[in-house]
């Protein structure tokens, strides 16, 4: 006798049975039988059944994500918030009374409007500026190198009202008055929230409430108005630094057991230096070097030869002159290539790769670009040798093929020109803060 296990895969479930059978396996028996259940929620079985992939993870995310912005706005109204609205407003005794914040919304609207015009009481001020702390326009995060790339729709949306307004000339409190008022005389439902509109457009409204209030309002000096500006109203924390993120050398990284105190047992993590940015000058140079040590070209051997072509690997000579032009150059074309090496296009066989050109140094030339030839450009570096012996290995079979002296870079390329200006660029976010430094 054998036994036999079934299973019934369905939706939200799967089902199990254990069969013995006989030797023609005509069922004798159940020894065992079982279901397993999948809870599934309605939209979890609807994306199963067409085939999506479910990811818990990607809710969590979405919701933690919301919660955080919800934190944040909160935080900038309370009185633990270093930059506190509500501690600069009973500062100078302008905060909005129980009447004033819970003025009706086309009110509130008009008043926001007026306030682009004409003068308004200190505590109407004051219960404007809580207005305009709550809705702050939306900032792109994108950097300035990728300012040019391809808008989304609902970007360009954005943008097409920003334009409007510019046309009619208004704030954007003037702007929403209007339409809640015409919305009212006809019946019709506005929602603010659904106007999105960019920070720029917020910012001009506050410039043009502030030129008019002050001069009627001596607390209102441009100290004052420069912290309400740009460090409560509309400051906005830099991003939180993600180098925890950047990879270990594979080459320069080990492994090390570290001791967890709850558990008592030993963890082994790969520690070590981190990899370099790409834009950085040192490794470029590398990328370079890398690159030239893996030319290797098919030449013609004279006729008469047994093979009609030989490998061809240029000498050490040759491929200093060859990392020299790239360091210098956005690309060393195939051409320039067989000059270095003195040999005829008809004689040479090369991949795709090397006929479309080598790509050099992309820092140098975009730097070179904007500064011409410059001292600032310098870039030496030099070789010393290490205490330490290095391996080659043959990473698929473990054998050692050589062991030689380790040959390091000397650190005193930090000191040179290029990469401290490269470094200043790339570690500085803020265009004037960058141009400060």
């Amino acid at each position: 006798m054998k036994r036999i296990l079934g299973l019934d895969l369905g939706i939200t479930s799967i089902g199990w049975a254990l069969i013995e059978v006989d030797e023609n396996y005509k069922p004798i028996r159940i020894v065992a039988m079982g279901s397993r259940i999948i809870s599934l929620s309605t939209d979890d079985r609807s994306q199963f059944e067409k085939g999506q992939a479910i990811s818990k993870n990607q809710d969590r995310t979405k919701s933690r994500t919301q919660r955080k912005g919800y934190d944040r706005k909160q935080l900038k109204k309370s009185d633990d918030f270093k930059y506190s609205l509500k501690a600069e407003l009973e500062k100078y005794g302008i905060y909005p009374d129980e009447i004033l914040m819970n003025l009706p919304t086309l009110d509130l609207w008009k008043l926001r409007s007026d306030a682009a015009s004409e003068p308004i009481s200190e505590q109407q001020l004051g219960r404007i500026l809580y207005m305009l702390n709550q809705k702050r326009g939306y900032k792109s995060a994108r950097s300035e190198a990728n300012a040019d790339k391809k808008e989304t729709d609902y970007v360009a949306e954005i943008k097409g009202r920003y334009a409007q307004l510019k046309e009619k000339n208004y704030t954007i409190g003037q702007y929403f008055f209007e339409e809640l008022s015409n919305a009212n005389c006809n019946n019709s439902y506005l929602r603010v929230k659904e106007q999105v509109y960019p920070r720029e457009a917020y910012i001009e409204e506050f410039d043009s409430i502030m030129n008019v209030q002050k001069r009627v309002h001596p607390f209102l000096t441009d100290d004052v108005i420069i912290r309400l500006r740009n460090e409560i109203i509309y400051y906005q924390r830099k991003l939180k630094s993600q180098k925890g993120l950047v990879s270990v050398c594979e080459f320069e990284g080990f492994e090390r057991t570290v001791e967890n105190k709850e558990k008592q047992t030993g963890k082994i993590v790969f520690v070590g230096p981190k990899v370099a940015p790409k834009t950085s000058p040192i490794f470029q140079l590398c990328k370079i070097w890398e690159t030239v040590n893996n030319i290797s070209l098919k030449v013609k051997n004279p006729e008469g030869s047994k093979y009609k072509w030989r490998d061809y690997i240029p000498t050490i000579e040759e491929k200093e002159e060859i990392a020299s032009h790239l360091s210098q150059n956005l690309i060393l074309t195939y051409s320039d290539l067989l000059k270095i090496l003195k040999l005829r296009k008809d004689d040479v066989f090369a991949n795709k790769q090397v006929q479309k050109g080598i790509q050099g140094n992309i820092t140098y030339h975009e730097i070179h670009k904007v500064l011409g030839d410059s001292e600032l450009l310098q870039f030496n570096t030099s070789l010393i040798e290490s205490d330490e012996q290095t391996l080659l290995v043959d990473k698929k079979t473990g054998e050692i093929l050589d062991e030689r002296q380790r040959l390091i870079v000397d650190k005193s390329f930090e000191s040179e020109p290029l990469y401290q200006l490269w470094h200043t660029i790339y570690s500085i976010k803020d265009l004037d803060e960058c141009k400060k430094a």
